[in-house]
């Protein structure tokens, strides 16, 4: 079941759309406000990608939504940043550890 989300100009989370490899290239140049909290792709995250995230500290969460969907959140940012958590409880589908491969969601 999801939950319902509301954003509030202070709580919607900033989500980039850049094409999958420059979304990825974006997510993982930092941390904090001034970086996007998860970027969409069509495709889960290749290993170089994911190491240019661990190599500036950044841990991801995977989320699948469809056959080829994905959404890459920053874990740090689902603790601090307002807005996040909230917008990403209410797709209803768990998410996992960026390191593990991930498969399609039943849904």
């Amino acid at each position: 079941m999801s939950v319902a989300y509301e954003p509030t100009p202070d709580t919607q989370p900033h989500v980039v759309a850049e094409g999958t490899a420059g979304g990825f290239r974006t997510l993982c140049s930092g941390v904090g406000v001034d970086y996007p909290d998860m970027t969409l792709a069509d495709r889960p995250i290749r290993v170089e990608e994911l190491k240019r995230c661990r190599d500036k500290g950044i841990a991801l969460s995977a989320y699948t939504l469809g056959a080829k969907q994905y959404v890459y959140v920053k874990d740090a940012h689902m603790l601090a940043i307002p807005g996040v958590r909230g917008f990403v409880e209410s797709w209803g589908v768990p998410g996992t550890p960026a390191s593990e491969p991930l498969a399609p969601n039943p849904l």
